[in-house]
């Protein structure tokens, strides 16, 4: 079955990582995922790289031992698209070594392929895939659009991470029903779905409490049951909207939904 695993932002009031790695090991997460990005003072925090030297890499890496899986976010600015693909690269270096240190199974990387360069990108993702096998892991690229473009380059550690609330929210402007709703979207990418950010959209909010909002989870769990997924999942709750016990049911109420195939909900 799929395996879950929480994003480390802040969990309540408490932002020390450590803390937060052991909060989400005694709720019975399968993995967790961090920022490669020390965050915003008092609100969130992550990881930086460069702060993070080898003795406090190793630390790092005993304690993150418990779990299944691994995932880091790379930092948000770095956003892939046209025009900035050699310099995103190169800030990426950094980031899949630090992946590498931890044993990451996945770094999420977010990118715009509206109007992409096809040759330009081609060549991109070509670097971005040696990057990543060097590092022994995935890139998963979060886009909302350009998905046929990542199945076209083929490519072992490049795939694409479905951010599920983002399909859906008004303010990136994506109808969902162009692809014909999540099922047949996911169907459609097949192997190329390497991982999944999880969360709920209720009007112009995401982030929140999965089964509180729009996202229909019956049909993204139909749609995995369809492709035999056989990667991993990663819960992304605002800790402004939702508090440690939102996350737990959140947790819960997906691994039912995956157990009864979506008649949960």
């Amino acid at each position: 079955m799929l395996m879950i695993g929480n994003m480390l932002w802040r969990i309540g009031r408490t932002l020390d990582i450590e803390r937060q790695i052991a909060w989400t090991q005694q709720a019975g997460f399968d993995g967790v995922g961090l920022h490669a990005a020390p965050g915003t003072p008092g609100r969130w925090r992550g990881v930086e790289p460069a702060d993070c030297g080898g003795e406090a890499r190793a630390r790092l890496r005993q304690s993150l031992a418990a779990f299944a899986f691994i995932e880091i976010h790379a930092p948000f600015a770095i956003n892939l698209q046209n025009g900035n693909l050699a310099d995103s690269l190169a800030a990426l270096e950094p980031v899949m070594q630090f992946a590498h240190d931890l044993g990451a199974a996945v770094v999420t990387i977010h990118a715009v392929l509206t109007d992409a360069d096809e040759a330009g990108w081609r060549a991109a993702m070509h670097e971005l895939n040696d990057l990543a096998a060097r590092a022994q892991t995935v890139a998963a690229l979060e886009i909302i659009e350009g998905f046929g473009a990542v199945a076209g380059w083929d490519l072992p550690h490049v795939g694409v991470n479905l951010d599920v609330g983002h399909m859906i929210l008004p303010a990136y402007e994506v109808p969902l029903k162009h692809y014909g709703g999540f099922r047949p979207l996911i169907r459609s990418l097949g192997p190329t779905l390497r991982h999944l950010h999880l969360h709920d959209v209720v009007g112009e909010l995401d982030h929140v409490e999965i089964g509180t909002g729009e996202v229909a989870f019956e049909d993204i769990v139909g749609g995995l049951a369809d492709i035999h997924y056989a990667h991993n999942g990663t819960l992304e709750m605002n800790p402004d909207r939702v508090k440690p016990t939102g996350i737990q049911r959140s947790l819960g109420t997906f691994r039912e939904l995956l157990t009864t195939g979506g008649a949960a909900r």
